[in-house]
C-alpha cells in the first residue's frame, strides 16, 4: 500500500487535522507547534520534517501560515533514531497542502500595562506550493523601547554617587575637617554638597545640615532595566522536484541591535584647600555622578545559505543537506570618562559643585569588541530495510556529517584571537521488530528494539562516541511503553568556546556576602578551556488512550540525566559559588564586589531526575454545516462552528467543526545535584544550595475552545515554593520564594464574524488577536526568615516587565 502524501511511512502516534489546526488561530507553523505542546510534548520543535523529509538548513517553513498545512503527524519516540536524529528527540512531520498560495501581512503592538516599554512587530510573507515545488519570501521587523529604572521601583545600589555630590576625606572613613567636626559636635566623615554651592562658594556652616548625610543616588532615566532593541530579517526559500528527489535552496539574512543606558559616570576630584570653593583646611575629595549617561551598544548580523536534496532511490530514503552560515557582532561599552581635564580645572579654581556644562569636557572611555564566525555543515542520511524478520523488516539508518568552523574575536587593541574546529561524525542505527500485533508473537502486541552507535572526531580533542538502546512496546493499541538508555561524549559549542570578550560596566547584582546591591563589571564571552562533556541518560515513558473516553490521553515520562564536564553559565551568585570559583570574582580593598567573570565554566558533575505526568482531552464540537441566511440558529448549529452576522444582519453558522481541548501537566523534580569540582561535596539545588532557586513541583493547565475564525484559550502555570540557601554563611541567610501562579489569555476572531466589512468583503481573511501574559500581574515574593523582603529582591528587581498585552492584526490573501 502506498503511503499517503507527505507521510514518512511510520505510524503516527497522533495526527492533528486541518480543522484542529484552524481552531488554534496561530499565525505561523512555529506558533502552532508551540500551541500544540500540551498535546505533543515540550520538545515538539526539536526535530521537524516537512512532507516526510528533512528540511534544508535555514528553512523558513516554521514561518508559513498554518492555512498551508494539511495535517501534522506526531511520530512515536523510537522514530528519532530510525530517521537519523539523536535518541529522545520528538519528531513532528508537517504535511503541507499540495496546492496553496497566499500573501500574509501581520502587525502587532505589545505594551506593559505598568508602562515604560512598548514593542511593535510587522511581517510580510508570500508562499506558493505546488506539490513538491514551493516558493516563499518572508520579511520581518521588530522594535522594543527601553524600560528605565525611573519607571519601576528597584533597590538602591551601594557605592554610587549622587548628581549633587558629596565631600569626603582623603583617608577612607576619616574625618573631613576637624573644624567641621567641632561645629557639628560629631565626627564628620561625609557631607552632602549644599545646593547654594552650585553658584556661590560654600562655608563650613553651609555643610552642617548635611553632615554624615550623603545625597541619595538615583540613576532614574539614566539606567535601563531592559534595553531598546531593533531587529529585522529576510528569508527566501525555493524547492523543486529533481527526478525522484526534491531539491531546496534557502537564503537568509538578519540584523539586530540594542542600546542600554548604564547610568552616570562616577567622578572623584580632589579639591585643594587653596581653592575659593573649599572651606576646608586640607585636601578633600568631591564624589559625584556627572556627564551624560553612559551607553552600551551591541549589533549582531549574519547570513546563511542552505541546500537540501531528499527523496527515494528504490527502497532507500536518502537526504543530503549543506549549510553555510556567517555571523558577526560588535559591541561598544562606555565604562567611564577621563576626568583628568576636569581635575586640572578644579585644581586651578573651577567650581566642582556646579553644572557639568561649566566644566571641561570629559572624554568617554569605551571598550570595543568584535567577533566573526563562519561555518559549513554537510549532512547525509540514508534509511533502508536490510532484511525481513517474522515480525517485520529490519531497517538501518546511516547518518554522516562533517563540519568546518572558524571564529575570530578582537577586544579593544588586543591582537585577534582565532580558533577553529573541523569535525566529522557517523551514526548507525538499527530498528529490529521483535513482535507484531498482526503477526509474529501477536499476543505480545508490537515490540521493537532500536540500537544506535556512533562516533565523532575533531581537532582539539580525542574521538568521542555515542551508544544507545531503545525498546518500544505496545501491548494493545491504547497503550504504548518505551524505555531508552544512551551514553555519549560531546564537545562544547563553538559559541561557548569563541564568543567575543565583552566587559560591561554597571551591571546590577546582589552581593549576598555583604548583603548589598552593587554595580559590577561583568565579563562575558567564550572560554577556550572548556572540557569534553560526558552525558548519560535513562528515560522511560508510558502513554494510555482510554477507549471509554474518546480523545483522552494520559502520559508519564521519567528521565534521569548525568553529565560530567558540562559546559554552562556561571551559577547565580552565592557564597558557595564564590568559594568554588574564587578567580571569577574580584573585590576592592574594602571588600566590595567590583567584577564578575561570567564566561562559561565546566561543571564536574550534574545529576537531574524528573517525572512528568499529563492528561489531555480533546473533542470536536458539533457537525459541519451552514444555516440558511435569515433562519434562527439552533444551539446545535452554533456548536457546529459558531455564529456570525450575515450580510442581511441575520445569524448564520460558519462551516467547520469547533474543538475543545483541556490539558493538565505536572512536573515533579525528583533530584538536582551538582558537584562543581573534584573533591567538593555535591550540592542539592532543590534544597536551595548552589546559587539556584528550583521549585520541586510545577503545574501547567490549558484550555482552548475554537474553530476556524474564532477562539479563546487560557493557560495557567503554578510553581511550588522554593528556597535559596548557602552552605557558607552570608548576609542573607535562608530566603523563601513564595509559590507563584501566572495566567495567560488569548482571544482571536475574524472581523467578519462580528459583522465588520461583510458586505464589502474587505474583512475577509482579516483576523484580530488579543493576548495577555501574566494576566493578574503576579509578582515574585521573596522573604527572609523574619518575613521581610531584603534589598535586591523587590518584585521589580526580579521581574521588571510584569503584565503585558499584545494586539495583533493579520490579513491573509
Amino acid at each position: 500500500m502506498r503511503a499517503p502524501w507527505g507521510s514518512t511511512g511510520l505510524p503516527a502516534e497522533l495526527e492533528v487535522t486541518s480543522d484542529e489546526i484552524a481552531s488554534y488561530g496561530a499565525s505561523t507553523i512555529g506558533e502552532l507547534l508551540r500551541s500544540l505542546r500540551p498535546r505533543i510534548g515540550e520538545d515538539a520543535s526539536s526535530a521537524m520534517l516537512v512532507n516526510g523529509r528533512r528540511a534544508a538548513p535555514g528553512s523558513s517553513v516554521s514561518g508559513y501560515p498554518p492555512e498551508a498545512v494539511s495535517r501534522i503527524e506526531v511520530l512515536p519516540p523510537e522514530a528519532a533514531t530510525r530517521l537519523g536524529y539523536p535518541a529522545g528527540k520528538l519528531v513532528v512531520n508537517v504535511i503541507l497542502k499540495r496546492e496553496f498560495a497566499s500573501i500574509t501581512g501581520e502587525g502587532s503592538v505589545r505594551v506593559a500595562t505598568r508602562g515604560g516599554t512598548t514593542g511593535i512587530g510587522a511581517t510580510a510573507h508570500r508562499v506558493k506550493l505546488d506539490g513538491h515545488a514551493s516558493t516563499s519570501i518572508e520579511l520581518g521587523y521588530g522594535r522594543i523601547s527601553a524600560l528605565t529604572e525611573a519607571e519601576r521601583r528597584v533597590s538602591t545600589v551601594a557605592g554610587q554617587y549622587s548628581g549633587e555630590g558629596d565631600v569626603v576625606g582623603l583617608v577612607p572613613g576619616g574625618e573631613i575637617d576637624p573644624a567641621l567636626t567641632a561645629l557639628a559636635g560629631v565626627p564628620v566623615t561625609t557631607a552632602g554638597v549644599p545646593a547654594t554651592a552650585r553658584a556661590t562658594p560654600p562655608t563650613l556652616a553651609d555643610f552642617l545640615p548635611l553632615v554624615n548625610r550623603p545625597h541619595p543616588a538615583a540613576a532614574g532615566d539614566a539606567r535601563t532595566l531592559t534595553p531598546a532593541s531593533e531587529d529585522m530579517g529576510l528569508k527566501i526559500g525555493f524547492s523543486r522536484p529533481i527526478g525522484g528527489f526534491t531539491g531546496s535552496l534557502n537564503v537568509g539574512g538578519q540584523f539586530a541591535r540594542s542600546r542600554s543606558l548604564l547610568g552616570f559616570a562616577q567622578a572623584q576630584w580632589m579639591l585643594p584647600p587653596g581653592s575659593a570653593w573649599s572651606p576646608f583646611a586640607g585636601d578633600t575629595l568631591i564624589r559625584r555622578a556627572a556627564g551624560a549617561p553612559l551607553t552600551g551598544r551591541n549589533e549582531t548580523f549574519g547570513a546563511n545559505l542552505g541546500f537540501g536534496l531528499a527523496g527515494r532511490a528504490g527502497k532507500a530514503q536518502l537526504s543530503l543537506s549543506a549549510g553555510f552560515a556567517w555571523s558577526g557582532s560588535e559591541s561598544q561599552i562606555e565604562r567611564g570618562r577621563d576626568w583628568s581635564g576636569v581635575q586640572a580645572a578644579v585644581a586651578a579654581g573651577a567650581n566642582p559643585y556646579g553644572a557639568p556644562a561649566g566644566l571641561p569636557d570629559a572624554p568617554v572611555l569605551a571598550d570595543v569588541s568584535k567577533g566573526e564566525t563562519t561555518s559549513f555543515v554537510l549532512q547525509a542520511n540514508a534509511s533502508a530495510p536490510l532484511a525481513e524478520l517474522p515480525a517485520g523488516p529490519v531497517s538501518a539508518t546511516l547518518s554522516l556529517g562533517a563540519a568546518h568552523a572558524r571564529g575570530t574575536t578582537r577586544y579593544g587593541d588586543d591582537p585577534d584571537f582565532q580558533t577553529g574546529r573541523d569535525s566529522a561524525d557517523a551514526v548507525l542505527a538499527f530498528s529490529l521488530p521483535l513482535a507484531s500485533r498482526g503477526g509474529f508473537l501477536a499476543p505480545l502486541g508490537d515490540l521493537s528494539l532500536n540500537l544506535t552507535a556512533g562516533g565523532f572526531v575533531g581537532n582539539g580533542g580525542p574521538p568521542r562516541t555515542r551508544f544507545g538502546v531503545e525498546a518500544a512496546w505496545s501491548p494493545m493499541q491504547a497503550i504504548r511503553l518505551n524505555l531508552r538508555y544512551s551514553v555519549e561524549r560531546s564537545a562544547p559549542t563553538l559559541e561557548q568556546l569563541t564568543a567575543p570578550l565583552v566587559i560591561t560596566p554597571a551591571v546590577r547584582l546582589y552581593d549576598p556576602v555583604r548583603g548589598e546591591v552593587v554595580e559590577v563589571e561583568q565579563v562575558t564571552g567564550g572560554n577556550p578551556d572548556l572540557a569534553t562533556i560526558s552525558r548519560g541518560e535513562l528515560a522511560a515513558g508510558a502513554q494510555f488512550r482510554l477507549a471509554t473516553v474518546p480523545g483522552l490521553t494520559l502520559t508519564m515520562d521519567y528521565r534521569r540525566e548525568q553529565e560530567n564536564g558540562m559546559a554552562g553559565g556561571l551559577p547565580s551568585f552565592s557564597a558557595d559559588v564564590e568559594a568554588a570559583f574564587p578567580d571569577r570574582f574580584l573585590r576592592d580593598d574594602d571588600g566590595r564586589l567590583v567584577r564578575v567573570d561570567a564566561r562559561p565554566i565546566s561543571i564536574e558533575e550534574s545529576v537531574t531526575q524528573n517525572l512528568r505526568t499529563a492528561i489531555n482531552w480533546s473533542t470536536a464540537l458539533g457537525a459541519s454545516g451552514k444555516t440558511a441566511v435569515g433562519e434562527r440558529a439552533t444551539s446545535g448549529g452554533a456548536g457546529a462552528g459558531g455564529l456570525r452576522i450575515g450580510p442581511a444582519g441575520a445569524l448564520e453558522t460558519v462551516a467547520g467543526r469547533g474543538r475543545l481541548e483541556l490539558s493538565l501537566g505536572h512536573v515533579w523534580q525528583l533530584a538536582d545535584r551538582v558537584r562543581w569540582h573534584a573533591g567538593l561535596a555535591p550540592l542539592d539545588r532543590l534544597a536551595g544550595y548552589g546559587g539556584s532557586v528550583l521549585p520541586r513541583h510545577r503545574i501547567e493547565a490549558t484550555a482552548t475552545l475554537g474553530k476556524a475564525g474564532a477562539g479563546v484559550s487560557l493557560n495557567a502555570n503554578w510553581q511550588a515554593p522554593a528556597w535559596r540557601r548557602s552552605a557558607l554563611a552570608d548576609a542573607l541567610g535562608d530566603l523563601r520564594y513564595a509559590a507563584r501562579t501566572q495566567v495567560g489569555f488569548r482571544l482571536f476572531g475574524e472581523l467578519g464574524i462580528l459583522g465588520v466589512g461583510v458586505e464589502s468583503g474587505w474583512a475577509k481573511g482579516l483576523r484580530m488577536s488579543v493576548e495577555a501574559n501574566n494576566l493578574f500581574d503576579s509578582r515574585i515574593r521573596v522573604t527572609d526568615i523574619a518575613g521581610v523582603t531584603p534589598r535586591g529582591f523587590l518584585p521589580d528587581d526580579l521581574d521588571a516587565l510584569g503584565r503585558t498585552v499584545r494586539v495583533m492584526l493579520r490579513k491573509l490573501i
